[in-house]
């Protein structure tokens, strides 16, 4: 921790010497205060709030000493006054700030939160470092006001009285947790003390420093703490933690099937494993399992830098997030499939919340969409995942569907989504990138649409990426296949309101009232403009056409209306374009799951030869402006 807060400092430091442009810092987990002015305890109230904050949700780091001045875009150091050092720890640990949720007085302690000092170009900046609490035992109130916040993107929001409601509701649901209750015929003498200690070795790597223990005798306040103990029996989340004999104790919730799906003979040998046992070497053996069986490619742009199939750091979350909030009460395990070329399935025992689950029915078809939940507690294993998130081998839940957002935004894979039964959750996660050759084929085909309504200060490439996510999403919603709510939390937000505000996206009239459902504008979901010929043309000509010939007319249709302005004069270069556009689109439209290029330059070909039929026919025309158009003079 000291080495990231090290490298944080610099990088403020960098923007204040004018080495770097500025950045706002200021994250969900991550706090810059002035405080420079503070005198006494009322002049913490703001520290204590962003606290509350952070305990409430993911827990983060809180600079004192640094003002950010967003609107000049500058950082100045103020300092911390080291004379307070003393006084704001103490207050920190006092009772007298927090309470739980029954108004007591709540004192934290080394677990809850840490003060240190760093030196800084000569004078002292102040952190506090603060853990999140597990979700059963929130939330944590700040007194002075007599609310409970959390944290949402870079601010301190106030939870309303139908959170605090629904997450009692939720805390009643937990009563009976299937992790706490005590494993079966297990004693102490099940548990395993080199695990246990490799487990306080970990906890030590981020937070506060505790002893290793010696003996079982030694380690007992630890596992009591942590609830692997309770009520003198060994509990099924200090089986999964540190049992001795696992499998045998908790059978295939202790374990992780993996597969490769593949007739390919060089991959044979590991084709399929099973592992078995506690928690950590689950996580650790799963994702070696996956890193050892996707491609890898060499990147020209890194200079050979080997590249994966998948982004490995968002493989080892998803499968850790699985592991971690799977159903406990399920005696079957999580199992991986890898499907090479195609995408890599994660299939967990358990189900989502009803309130995360969107359906809005279209028509004959349903819209499926899961909304990740916003900063508030939804895991089934609220002290398993808090252990996991202390020793840093899960991110707070929504965070994974944010991180698969964000990966699908940034081109590094396929459309992720979810397919259901009544007790599995499934996640499948395809190679490529959304801005595939069949989007990319219908934002070419309505550049000029698009054009239109963008503003100079939009950025294109971010547009044609959130367009492309949205067309993705409607496309799986004819399969049956639920995908990520785009939401504030997860990316492009500027983006999603700039693309509104000039409606090329909108909200479903019938979405949810805190969760906006966002689809492309109507007209980039037309594909087919046979009515419009039949008009143009007359039935009797039209339906002499054959199937090829129709669907060339349709896309010159669509291109003339909506499709690239061209460069008047330049003839060739405006045919070139123009072949590209449309060749692609007939492509995708007649041949969707072609994927071998050079039966798609051999497609192409054929539609170049059926374009001197056409235009044999005098059915189309060459236009400057618009390339080939329909000749309506032949009616």
């Amino acid at each position: 921790m000291d080495n990231y807060i090290q490298k944080l400092l610099k990088r403020i430091g960098d923007m204040m010497d004018g080495y770097m442009p500025f950045e706002k810092l200021e994250s969900h987990v991550l706090e810059v205060k002035d405080l420079s002015g503070a005198r006494d305890v009322a002049d913490w109230k703001q520290l204590y709030i962003t606290v509350s904050a952070f305990l409430n949700t993911d827990g983060g780091l809180v600079l004192c000493g640094i003002k950010e001045n967003e609107n000049e875009k500058t950082y100045k150091l103020t300092g911390f006054n080291s004379e307070h050092e003393d006084k704001i720890r103490a207050e920190l640990t006092s009772g007298n700030h927090f309470t739980d949720d029954e108004r007591n007085p709540l004192k934290l302690d080394h677990r809850n939160i840490s003060f240190k000092l760093f030196n800084f170009r000569g004078k002292q900046i102040g952190v506090v470092n603060v853990h999140p609490f597990a979700d059963d035992e929130k939330f944590v109130f700040y007194r002075k006001t007599n609310t409970a916040y959390i944290r949402e993107m870079t601010g301190d929001k106030k939870l309303t009285q139908a959170q605090l409601e629904a997450h009692q509701e939720y805390k009643r649901e937990l009563e009976y947790a299937r992790e706490l209750r005590p494993v079966p015929d297990a004693t102490i003498e099940d548990l395993d003390l080199g695990k246990i200690q490799q487990l306080v070795k970990l906890l030590n790597e981020s937070g506060p420093f505790l002893s290793v223990p010696d003996s079982m005798e030694e380690a007992m306040s630890f596992l009591v703490s942590n609830y692997f103990i309770k009520n003198n029996q060994v509990t099924l989340l200090g089986m999964l933690f540190c049992g001795k004999n696992t499998f045998y104790h908790l059978d295939k919730r202790a374990e992780v099937d993996c597969f490769l799906d593949t007739t390919d003979k060089a991959f044979v040998t590991a084709d399929r494993r099973y592992f078995k046992g506690t928690i950590i070497p689950l996580m650790d053996d799963s994702v070696q399992f996956v890193a050892r069986n996707i491609k890898v490619a060499t990147s020209y742009e890194g200079n050979g830098k080997a590249v994966p199939e998948y982004p490995l750091d968002l493989l080892r979350e998803c499968i850790n997030n699985a592991i971690a909030h799977r159903d406990y009460k399920s005696n079957r395990p999580v199992q991986i499939i890898i499907q090479p070329d195609q995408k890599i399935v994660i299939k967990n025992p358990g189900t989502f919340k009803q309130k995360m689950l969107i359906e809005i029915p279209e028509g004959d078809e349903t819209i499926y969409r899961i909304a990740p939940p916003r900063s508030l507690p939804e895991s089934k294993n609220p002290k398993l995942a808090n252990f996991l998130k202390e020793i840093q081998f899960i991110e707070n839940r929504g965070v994974g569907m944010a991180t698969l957002v964000g990966e699908a935004l940034e081109h590094r894979i396929g459309m992720p989504y979810y397919t259901m039964d009544d007790d599995t959750v499934i996640l499948n996660i395809p190679t490529g990138n959304i801005l595939d050759f069949k989007t990319k084929a219908i934002l070419g085909i309505y550049d000029r649409f698009i054009s239109n309504k963008l503003t100079k200060k939009m950025n294109r490439e971010s547009a044609e990426t959130i367009l492309a996510y949205l067309i993705k999403a409607e496309d799986m919603d004819a399969y049956e296949r639920a995908t990520i709510l785009l939401t504030k939390e997860n990316n492009h937000l500027q983006t999603i309101r700039d693309l509104a505000k000039v409606k090329l996206i909108e909200k479903h009239p019938n979405s949810p009232k805190n969760h906006p459902v966002y689809r492309v504008h109507r007209q980039l979901r037309k594909t087919e403009y046979y009515n419009e010929l039949r008009e143009i043309l007359g039935e009797n000509q039209f339906k002499v056409l054959s199937d090829k010939e129709q669907q060339m007319l349709n896309a010159i249709y669509i291109n003339q209306h909506f499709g690239r302005i061209y460069n008047l004069g330049n003839e060739e270069e405006n045919k070139t374009h123009f072949w590209e556009t449309i060749s692609n689109f007939l492509t995708f439209d007649t041949y969707e799951s072609q994927t071998d290029l050079k039966n798609l330059a051999f497609f192409q070909d054929n539609f170049f030869t059926l374009n001197e039929l056409l235009d044999n026919k005098k059915l189309i025309i060459f236009s400057e402006e618009n390339g080939y158009q329909i000749n309506d003079s032949t009616t």
